[in-house]
């Protein structure tokens, strides 16, 4: 040996391996790069391929080291800014960060959050207007303003945006939607690769969605969850309008693949016809929100057959959310029985009775409740999996000669739904519903 064994004599291919095995520890990343230049060069890529802006202070410190060095911004990939209870005299706000943008080169996500109302609202940045000019490389885009700091999301005026040229998912929270007429005519704009559209507690009307997807033909991915409390769509567009939206997806009927659609709703009186989607394999939604209150399913379990000719003949995955553990479990059965359905997975989450504190929502001895619709209050699962089916056995072994396979869980009964906040943070909370509007779970 020609002196002691160093690290640095490996190849950089090698180095760049293990480098990546602790890639998710920051403060071990910042020492490896402290070391010397050359393990500087090695895990530069890594420290910053993720950054993250907690605060005015990291802003201030990301904005002088952007502008010192073009090439660790040429090194970002995802970048998150969070701002919450700004001071508007002394803390920048998200807009300052507008004019390094541009040196981005690489950046391919970007999540701007904010709880404030008129400090960090992605309508200040500019640049979001005009996307494919400033961040030609992005494929992402989270724009999250907490429920009580409502922000206008005029379509219009966002249209470069919706059609970025690169651009495969959009994720917006608490917008009002805004869709003028002059929004209405003929634009020619470059092909879009949106695959993901995401829209969670926005005031947003069928004809704004419409809107939004026209000159889009391959989305393949819908979500709309939640609604704004102070004009709820039952009030605003109609009885019976879950259909409307479903109608106002008909533009993407042969690509879409997977649909979560859970909005606000009083009372609803027909099935949701989802035949006309043959494209479709994933449904994620509430019972009521599929079927309808007109044919009461849980006090009528052999009689509505027919909502099932009106779902995808495609279709391969269903799951329901209830907050009390009732579900069509018998009409499915029977649907997959007689051949109207060919699911390969029933999946029924139940809220949990267990609050985040420990404490029970249900008291023990007001489990066994029955509700004047004749709801119980709630259902474990363990007591839906055990109920017998039409064949004589329990539903568990019943949907598996069938062939199809029946899960049912119990989730927690939180007001914020962690499996849609793509950029978790302790001082935001994401409410999928308000309180005063019936909850789907």
């Amino acid at each position: 040996m020609n002196g002691p064994a160093s690290i640095l004599r490996l190849p950089p291919e090698l180095l760049e391996i293990i480098v990546s095995m602790v890639r998710y520890s920051v403060g071990t990343l910042k020492a490896l790069s402290q070391t010397c230049y050359y393990l500087h060069a090695i895990v530069a890529p890594f420290l910053y391929h993720l950054v993250v802006i907690w605060s005015p202070k990291s802003m201030k410190y990301f904005l002088e080291t952007a502008a010192r060095s073009h090439y660790l911004t040429s090194l970002i990939r995802e970048l998150q800014i969070h701002y919450h209870d700004l001071d508007e005299e002394t803390d920048d706000s998200p807009e300052y960060v507008e004019p390094i943008l541009p040196r981005f080169v690489n950046l391919e996500s970007l999540i701007i959050r904010s709880n404030d109302s008129n400090w960090g609202k992605p309508s200040k940045l500019q640049l979001l207007r005009h996307p494919q000019e400033t961040l030609p490389t992005l494929r992402s885009i989270t724009l999250s303003i907490d429920y009580d700091s409502e922000w206008k999301f005029p379509v219009g005026s966002y249209r470069s945006l919706l059609h970025h040229p690169g651009l495969e998912k959009i994720t917006i929270t608490g917008a009002e939607f805004e869709l003028r007429s002059r929004d209405k005519s003929p634009t020619y704009f470059r092909s879009s690769r949106l695959r993901e559209l995401n829209l969670l507690n926005c005031d947003v009307t069928p004809e704004d969605i419409q809107g939004m997807l026209h000159y889009h033909h391959q989305l393949k991915h819908f979500t709309l969850k939640g609604q704004e409390a102070i004009e709820p769509i039952h009030w605003r567009v109609g009885e019976d309008s879950r259909q409307w939206y479903v109608d106002a997806l008909r533009s993407q009927s042969s690509s879409l693949e997977s649909l979560d659609l859970d909005i606000q709703y009083m009372e609803w009186e027909e099935p949701m016809d989802l035949s006309n989607f043959p494209a479709l394999q994933s449904l994620t939604t509430s019972p009521r929100m599929l079927i309808g209150d007109n044919e009461c399913f849980w006090l009528k379990p052999a009689s509505a057959l027919e909502w099932a000719k009106l779902l995808p003949s495609n279709l391969q995955h269903l799951k329901f959310r209830s907050s009390c553990g009732v579900f069509p479990i018998s009409q499915i059965y029977q649907a997959l029985r007689e051949g109207y359905l060919h699911l390969r997975s029933l999946t029924c989450q139940i809220a949990s009775n267990m609050l985040e504190d420990g404490s029970l929502y249900y008291e023990e001895a007001d489990l066994n409740i029955v509700d004047p619709e004749g709801i119980p209050v709630f259902r474990s699962p363990d007591e839906i999996m055990s109920d017998v089916s039409p064949d004589g056995v329990p539903y568990s072994q019943g949907f598996w000669e069938l062939g199809t396979e029946f899960i049912v869980t119990e989730v927690p009964r939180i007001e914020k739904l962690p499996g849609y906040d793509s950029c978790p943070c302790t001082c935001w909370i994401y409410k999928h519903r308000v309180s005063n509007v019936p909850p789907a779970w």
